[in-house]
């Protein structure tokens, strides 16, 4: 389905960052993915990619480095945690 596939480009995403390498290729296939996405795999997109996905990054220790320092109106730092 849409959804394990956008899942897998998230998980490519995430070590291409990591290791600063294929950006270009995550890229090109979070764009064919949103092309192929039509509404009837919405609902399965959602549930099985875009919600765990925020859960996980909302758990990491930057995203709440960048609320804090939203918060406190100071630039964030953030480490990779």
């Amino acid at each position: 389905s849409a959804a394990s596939i956008i899942r897998t480009v998230f998980v490519q995403a995430k070590q291409a960052v990591s290791t600063t390498i294929g950006l270009d290729k995550v890229y090109t296939d979070l764009v064919k993915v949103n092309d192929e996405l039509n509404h009837n795999d919405y609902a399965d997109y959602l549930s099985q990619c875009e919600i765990p996905t925020q859960r996980e990054c909302a758990a990491s220790m930057d995203f709440q480095e960048g609320v804090k320092a939203f918060m406190e109106k100071r630039k964030a730092v953030f480490e990779g945690r």
